[in-house]
């Protein structure tokens, strides 16, 4: 047999799992004792999901995985070190779904950006208004008696509309901002143009916002 293929290594140990777990029993395969420890152990939230369809390994390619892991030293390395820790490869169908739901989600922000722009926009012209309201109101004569006093005028309510104002524009084009960070501007290769920490500052943003589900 060819040697291990590191893409067939998460159906390989998804189905030593149902093996040694008695779930589903592979026909003809004895494990020794090491890779039988290492299918005992391996993480449950990681290998709780069956491969995709076109991923799946028939007996016949588990029975020879086993025996090749068995003889190559090389492979068994690879096996034991690195199949633990593999995550599960998409299927076809399942990266166009996941590509569809991408992109419904980026229309939805797109919107969202648009709207929380228009909002935002109006909210902060609108707070220019209300201030030269306020100072033409304050700027009005009083017919009052000041002689030997002084007069304390009283709070204008306008200012808590004001205040209202700003808080909406305020959350308004920060939405805006969050939006058009994560869907159209690209920062790495600003990031990278910094000396001695740009490469690390731009990988690690790039390993963020795949985190996050953002690229």
């Amino acid at each position: 047999m060819a040697h291990v293929d590191k893409d067939q290594l998460y159906p390989f140990f998804y189905a030593l799992g149902q093996h040694v777990q008695g779930i589903e029993r592979i026909e003809g395969v004895q494990l020794d004792d090491e890779l039988a420890r290492t299918a005992e152990r391996l993480p449950k939230r990681r290998f709780s999901k069956a491969p995709a369809e076109e991923h799946r390994l028939d007996t016949k390619t588990l029975q020879s995985m086993v025996k090749h892991a068995e003889k190559c030293k090389a492979c068994r390395l690879i096996v034991l070190e690195d199949g633990p820790s593999v995550d599960r490869k998409l299927g076809t169908e399942e990266e166009a779904e996941l590509a569809r739901a991408k992109l419904d989600e980026e229309s939805r922000a797109a919107r969202r950006f648009f709207l929380s722009l228009t909002y935002g926009v109006l909210c902060f012209m609108a707070t220019f208004w209300i201030r030269s309201v306020i100072q033409n109101t304050d700027e009005l004569p009083t017919t009052e008696a000041t002689i030997g006093t002084e007069t304390q005028l009283p709070f204008n309510p306008l200012w808590l509309v004001w205040w209202f104002l700003i808080l909406v524009a305020s959350w308004g084009l920060a939405d805006c901002w969050i939006i058009a960070n994560r869907l159209w501007l690209d920062w790495s290769r600003a990031q990278k143009a910094v000396p001695v920490v740009g490469e690390r500052w731009a990988a690690r943003t790039a390993r963020k916002r795949k985190e996050r589900g953002w690229d």
